[in-house]
Parts: structure tokens; C-alpha cells; sequence
């Protein structure tokens, strides 16, 4: 392998610039830095929050509505999530708010969507960036719904570092039904947990998602952001 590389460098104008011996040896010593680049690292990461979370629902013995629920997750920033200013980039932040959605979602997707043929599809997502998070920054992730309308659940991701919220991501996510009609968020709740009432939530979340991110990155982090939606038993 290592003869590979060699042939190919030097068959390339690079090796004018950096000796190939030299590159090789920093290639290899920064490999461990970029793990979340190799292969099929998304998935093992994934799995391995999915399992995280459901050894702790079996271990609590509650049964939680996932609307109810809050995922939380805790990462650092490695150099292969950086941009060329040392900051977190962009698509990092829409990988870890893909693990708290799908954490948060499991639940329904193992039991009724499984059981009636539903789809749980991810209609879009707005992200609000308030502060930089620096290459070796620890954070945590939550996730959760903060609120519904008659077509779509909205999720809220919310990164949070040293107390401050960096950034908020808002989510839209529809059921649909075998059929490929949409099963609104009530009646989706009702069949998931029957003899729950529900209100729905009076904002428009499918036509304000930029204006409801906005306000929740107006919110303090102590107060855990505004209820957006009341979802009462």
C-alpha cells in the first residue's frame, strides 16, 4: 500500500513541493485525527447512539412519548469536522442532528410505523448559527419536538457549549401512511398513545421554520427555549 502512495506522488507535480517520505509520515500520524472520515464511521456512530438509548428506555422501564422525550448527546470537535477557520463545519452539525433524530424517532419507527406501514420522512431543516465552535470544543446536542401543526412534527436541535447555545436547527418531519397520504401529527399521537389528549400546536411550523429557528436562539439556555407548542395528558 505504502508503495502505491509513493508511486503515485511521485508521479504528480506534489512531490516538487513536500519529499514523499515526509508527507507519508504526516499522513499517517494524522490519520487518528480524522476517524470520522473513515469508512462507515456515520453508521457505527449511529448505531451506536440508537442502542445507547434504548438499553436506557428498557433499563428506566418508562415508556416515554417521543414527543415528550429528550435526546441529549455529548461530542468534541475532531479536525476532520473543521473549515479553513478551525470552526466546526457546517455539515457536521446536520450529522449529529441526524442521531438525535433518529434516536428520538426509533421508538415509532420499531413499533406502530412498522406495524401500519408508515413513513417517517424528514421535510426540511433550518440552521441558525449564533458562535463558532472550535476544533477540540466539547458540546452537547438535544433533541426534541417542540412543536406540530396539521401536517408536520418540528424538532428543535439545540448546541449548546460551555452554557451557551451556538447553534439551533429546526426540523420538519411528516408521517406518511401505507397509502402515501399524510397522517397528521394528532391523529399519529392518538393511535401511538391511545387515551392521550393532545393540543395542537397553533404555529404554522411548515411555513415559519426560519422565524421559529430565530426565536429559539433568542431564548436562554437556562430556560431550555420556548414551548412552541402545549402537548398535554
Amino acid at each position: 500500500m505504502v508503495g502505491l502512495v509513493q508511486a503515485y506522488l511521485r508521479a504528480t507535480s506534489f512531490v516538487g513541493f513536500w519529499p514523499v517520505d515526509q508527507f507519508l509520515v504526516v499522513y499517517f500520524v494524522s490519520v487518528p485525527f480524522h476517524i470520522m472520515s473513515f469508512p462507515y464511521f456515520y453508521h457505527f456512530q449511529l448505531l451506536y447512539v440508537l442502542a445507547k438509548f434504548q438499553i436506557l428506555a428498557l433499563l428506566s422501564g418508562k415508556t416515554v412519548p417521543f414527543h415528550r422525550r429528550v435526546i441529549t448527546t455529548s461530542h468534541r470537535v475532531g479536525f476532520d469536522s473543521m473549515d479553513y477557520n478551525f470552526h466546526m463545519n457546517n455539515g457536521t452539525y446536520c450529522r449529529i442532528a441526524d442521531y438525535g433524530r433518529a434516536a428520538l424517532l426509533l421508538p415509532v419507527v420499531l413499533g406502530a410505523a412498522r406495524r401500519n406501514g408508515w413513513k417517517v420522512a424528514n421535510g426540511g431543516v433550518t440552521m441558525v448559527f449564533r458562535r463558532e465552535l472550535m476544533v477540540g470544543s466539547a458540546y452537547t446536542a438535544t433533541t426534541r419536538v417542540r412543536s406540530f401543526d396539521d401536517k408536520w412534527f418540528v424538532l428543535e436541535h439545540k448546541f449548546i457549549s460551555g452554557g451557551r447555545v451556538v447553534a439551533i436547527g429546526v426540523c420538519r418531519m411528516v408521517i406518511k401512511e401505507r397509502s402515501g397520504r399524510t397522517l397528521p401529527p394528532v391523529k399519529a399521537l392518538e393511535i401511538l398513545y391511545p387515551g392521550t389528549r393532545h393540543i395542537a400546536s397553533p404555529d404554522e411550523a411548515s411555513a415559519r421554520l426560519g422565524a421559529l429557528a430565530d426565536a429559539l436562539v433568542a431564548a436562554p439556555v437556562a430556560a431550555g427555549g420556548p414551548t412552541l407548542g402545549q402537548h398535554h395528558q
